[in-house]
Parts: C-alpha cells; sequence; structure tokens
C-alpha cells in the first residue's frame, strides 16, 4: 500500500513541474486544448446583467363607497407599467421599472375642486409609512427595486373647516317607507345643515335608495351646535299601508354605544355632541302598537356636560365615504 501511494505522489509531482504547454497527454498530444463544455456553462452561470426586480404599488380607496378613482401615474427615474389607474374596492396595483437606485411616483387624483386627497403608504419591506401628500391632488413617494407599497386614499374638504358638528346617519327600509316623503327635523341647542363641504341649513331630511342594498333607504346631515350639545328631533312619514314605527335604534358610533330614541308615534328624538356620528335604524310593522314593554331599551344618552377631548373629524369628508362606514356598522342594530 505505501508503494501504490508514493507512485502517485511521484506523478502528481511531476505533473506539477511540468509546464503546461509542453505536458503531454495520454495520447501524446499536447495540453493546451478547448475548454470542456462544462466549464463553458460554469463561466456562463456568472451573472451578467439579469434584470432587477420592478417596484410594485397597489393604490385603494379607503371605504368602497368613494367615488374618486382616477390616478394619473408619473415616474422620474423609471417607468410605470400603466399611465392611468382606476383604484377598485379592494385595491388595484402597477410595477415601475427602476433605472437607478430609486424612482420618484407622482400619483394625482382627479377629485372636485371643493375637495383635497388625504393619503398614506406603506413600505412593507422596511415596516415604515413612505412618501406624501402635496395638496389638493398629489402623493409623491420614493420607491426602489423590489420594493412592495400599499397605499390608501380618501378625500377631505378643502380650505378651512367649520365648527365641529355631529353627524347623523338614518336608514329605513322601503317596506315601511315610500322615498319622496321627508323626514322634518327640529334641533334645540343648534341647528341642521346639509352633510357636506358647504352645507347649509336643512328643514326635512330626504332618503335616498342605497345603490348597493335596493331595499334600504339612507340619509345623512349634521348638527352645528351652540352648546356643548344639541337635541335632535326627527319626525317619520306614516309608513307604507297602516304599517306603525315599532322601533328606531339607534348607535353613538365614536363611544361605540347603542340606545332607543323612538318617541312614539313617530319621533325619533336624541341628544348629539359635537364629533360624534350617530346612526338610527327604523322598523315598522302591521298592526296596532306593541305594548311599551316590547320597547324596552337603554335611555338616549345625554349630555356629559363636557366636550370630548378627540373630535372625530368627519364633518369635513364626502358624504359618499360615510356611505360605507355606516353600513359596516348598521348589521349591528339588527
Amino acid at each position: 500500500m505505501r508503494l501504490v501511494v508514493a507512485s502517485v505522489a511521484l506523478v502528481v509531482g511531476v505533473s506539477i513541474l511540468l509546464p503546461p504547454a509542453t505536458a503531454p497527454t495520454a495520447l501524446g498530444q499536447d495540453a493546451s486544448v478547448e475548454p470542456s463544455a462544462s466549464a463553458s456553462a460554469s463561466e456562463s452561470a456568472e451573472p451578467s446583467g439579469s434584470p432587477l426586480p420592478d417596484a410594485h404599488i397597489t393604490l385603494a380607496p379607503a371605504v368602497e363607497a368613494i367615488p374618486f378613482r382616477t390616478w394619473a401615474v408619473a415616474v422620474t427615474g423609471g417607468t410605470s407599467s400603466v399611465d392611468v389607474l382606476e383604484a377598485e374596492d379592494m385595491g388595484s396595483g402597477f410595477s415601475v421599472t427602476v433605472f437607478g437606485q430609486t424612482a420618484t411616483v407622482e400619483l394625482t387624483l382627479t377629485l372636485p375642486p371643493d375637495l383635497q386627497l388625504v393619503a398614506d403608504c406603506f413600505d412593507f419591506d422596511n415596516q415604515v409609512p413612505i412618501g406624501a401628500v402635496e395638496p389638493p391632488q398629489r402623493f409623491v413617494l420614493q420607491v426602489v427595486q423590489g420594493g412592495s407599497y400599499e397605499c390608501r386614499y380618501g378625500s377631505e374638504c378643502a380650505g378651512p373647516s367649520g365648527p365641529p358638528q355631529a353627524d347623523v346617519g338614518l336608514y329605513a327600509s322601503t317596506g315601511d317607507f315610500d322615498v319622496s316623503p321627508p323626514w322634518p327635523i327640529m334641533v334645540t341647542g343648534g341647528r341642521a345643515v346639509a352633510f357636506g363641504c358647504s352645507g347649509g341649513p336643512i328643514a326635512a331630511l330626504t332618503l335616498r335608495p342605497d345603490p348597493e342594498i335596493p331595499e334600504l333607504l339612507f340619509g345623512v346631515f349634521a348638527v352645528e351646535s351652540v352648546a356643548e350639545s344639541a337635541s335632535v328631533e326627527m319626525t317619520a312619514p306614516r309608513p307604507k299601508g297602516g304599517r306603525v314605527l315599532v322601533s328606531a335604534r339607534c348607535e353613538d358610533q365614536t363611544n361605540e354605544r347603542f340606545f332607543d330614541a323612538l318617541v312614539r308615534p313617530r319621533q325619533l328624538v336624541f341628544d348629539v355632541v359635537p364629533g360624534t356620528t350617530y346612526i338610527c335604524d327604523t322598523r315598522a310593522r302591521s298592526g296596532a302598537l306593541p305594548p311599551t314593554d316590547t320597547l324596552a331599551g337603554p335611555t338616549p344618552r345625554q349630555s356629559s356636560g363636557s366636550w370630548p377631548t378627540v373630535l372625530a373629524g368627519l364633518a369635513g369628508v364626502v358624504a359618499a365615504s360615510l356611505l360605507i362606514l355606516v353600513r359596516a356598522r348598521r348589521e349591528r342594530l339588527r
């Protein structure tokens, strides 16, 4: 065994000492031959300008009822897969090819002149917010190769905001009420105003069919208070076919509290506080009014006598944005 090992060592030593150009092969040929196919394949496996991954951006409305969906897309330092994006309810995405280390993406939303953009984006790779709004309707962010970003947006009233308001939404069934009759409103300690950026005083609320739930009617208005609270009184029109109003349940969404607002036969009476959102749901049924104890429930919330420390700020949001907000809560009223 030692003799065999020594022989191998000698052969290896000779091969190392011989110049490569004159080292004989087993067939007596010159050793300077072309590289094998396996060597060529190994060399070609080295990176040589392979394409870099694109950045990906997803854009979604904060609530489904936002009607403004058309975005213009512009990129500096790269290219976008789209020039115009229509944002869908659950979000729409596009990719950005980044030429250098970063690219600047400008997203411009088509908005009416009385509204301005509110938006934010999140960088999933670095787990940080990214980008900034450039009023009134542009959002700008920096992206990198292979980055993943999710943006959500809404709108608010442009210009200075008015006094704090309470927002009141009302649901009714098309099986209980017709569309046309208004619901008169009286406010003690304030006034009722149309919901929106430039709403004026109103004396009644007209409910409209919900575009996504045809069997429901919906309306919304705001209350401007001159004190720490105001009392709202709404009178329902007569229900269809001799039906009677048997329930008017409301939710203080800001404080997550439910209460019964019905004062028979057809009035809804409750207090409101600025910066708070209230959603009410009415029910009627055929026959005479039920006994009082069948309508038992929490009493209307009274004013606490102090201003809330944080105001919800919903008075500046377009009415369509509130529609989905209250629809999501409505099932809890059942």
